[in-house]
């Protein structure tokens, strides 16, 4: 237990002096390092929150044990999170304790032996990565006693001297104890670290009415990976229902490339729903999850979602200039300019889920052994011979194209 302790045995005529209000401290922190090897350089400091207020337990006979709130008993100044909520820190004023155990009705210095607990975690902006190295740091000082025997020590194997010496419980000098682990933000379960899981999208509420051009990210793993540290690994397409395409099916090698993008959504990115052109939205405000109250993406779009619009079903996508690409703004003539054929075989479905078959667009049902009904399309789209021509051609373009296109065959410019 924090006891006071004499500074000056005094004299004839001078009576002895006391520290009875600060005889020592303690703090805590939570650091990382991108630094391998065991160096004890280029540690830093990282935010923390408190998971539980802060105590202090005095172990009293009986197995009595009785615990006070630190801030409380030390005042707001001289115990919690500090410098930016990067140290948690205790300043030890015996005083203070007598005081609270004596509300408690017990005398402090009867106890055993005290403990200090704390409860403490990461902030939830804080994202704990693989292949970065982590630690708690804990440091615990007394002031030195000069004037008699130490009454304040650390982990005592021995009692003090002006409290009866004695042997205390070995709980007493086999700390400090630290219990850590590593919890997930993930909501649901997964076999994929760090995967998205539906419930993707909410509308956001006003006085408890859906507000239905605002959505907000619901997955815990999107919004705490949200920020542009982290990137969509590459997720095989399956092919699904698209009236845009002959026979209402995309082509059996529809696929979405991964191009390595960070989780960011900007301002004039799309989202579509059910795979449904109709139901494309523009982006027109981002609210990242860490200035929101409860730390959840929100996105403002260009006009009102449909309620029974199922969100689950959704790409978020993003015009990047290609000097290899052009956009269209119509649909491409597949039915006039293509050959095709349209089949139907048993798939598995592997390890993604499937949805119930809607007319807006997702997959049929699949049975107990993950095999559905599939239809295929075969587009012959690398084939399809064309010329895009501009709103209001001129005669002599219209006239020549064929030539112009057999000119740059000869030269090698494009391919037949």
């Amino acid at each position: 237990m924090p006891q006071e302790y004499r500074t000056d045995a005094g004299g004839t005529w001078d009576k002895s002096d006391y520290n009875r209000t600060n005889v020592g401290f303690m703090f805590i922190k939570l650091q990382y390092t991108d630094t391998s090897g065991t160096t004890d350089s280029g540690w830093i400091d990282m935010p923390m929150v408190q998971v539980e207020r802060p105590i202090f337990r005095g172990y009293f006979g009986n197995n009595q044990t009785i615990d006070i709130d630190l801030i409380n008993a030390l005042g707001s100044s001289n115990a919690g999170l500090r410098n930016s909520n990067k140290q948690m820190y205790v300043q030890i004023n015996p005083t203070a304790f007598n005081n609270a155990f004596n509300q408690a009705g017990i005398n402090k210095n009867t106890a055993q032996y005290g403990s200090f607990i704390f409860s403490l975690a990461s902030s939830v902006n804080t994202t704990i990565r693989a292949d970065r190295r982590y630690r708690w740091v804990y440091r615990q000082y007394y002031n030195n006693e000069s004037v008699d025997a130490s009454r304040n020590y650390y982990n005592p194997n021995i009692r003090p001297q002006n409290v009866g010496s004695g042997v205390p419980p070995s709980a007493a000098f086999n700390g400090p104890y630290i219990s850590a682990k590593v919890v997930s933000e993930n909501g649901v379960s997964t076999q994929i670290d760090g995967a998205l899981n539906a419930p993707y999208w909410a509308f956001s509420q006003s006085a408890g009415v859906d507000v239905r051009d605002h959505i907000q990210l619901q997955s815990p793993n999107g919004n705490v990976s949200y920020g542009g540290e982290y990137y969509q690994q590459y997720i095989p397409y399956t092919a699904s229902d698209n009236p845009q395409f002959p026979g209402g099916l995309e082509p059996v090698d529809t696929s979405i490339p991964s191009y390595n993008i960070p989780w960011v959504v900007n301002v004039g990115d799309e989202i579509k729903f059910q795979n449904n052109e109709i139901q494309t939205y523009t982006i027109l405000n981002i609210v990242p999850p860490q200035d929101t109250a409860n730390n959840k993406l929100v996105l403002t779009l260009d006009r009102a979602v449909p309620a029974s619009i199922n969100k689950d079903f959704f790409l978020v996508r993003r015009k990047i200039p290609s000097p290899q690409s052009l956009y269209l703004d119509l649909n491409f003539p597949y039915n006039i300019l293509s050959s095709g054929s349209i089949s139907k075989t048993i798939k598995q479905t592997g390890s993604y889920a499937l949805s119930s078959s809607t007319s807006a667009g997702s997959f049929p049902f699949a049975d107990e052994n993950g095999l559905y009904t599939a239809s295929l399309s075969n587009i012959e789209t690398l084939t399809t011979p064309g010329i895009i021509y501009p709103d209001f051609p001129t005669e002599y373009l219209v006239q020549s194209a064929s030539i112009i296109v057999n000119d740059l065959i000869s030269k090698g410019i494009i391919e037949s």
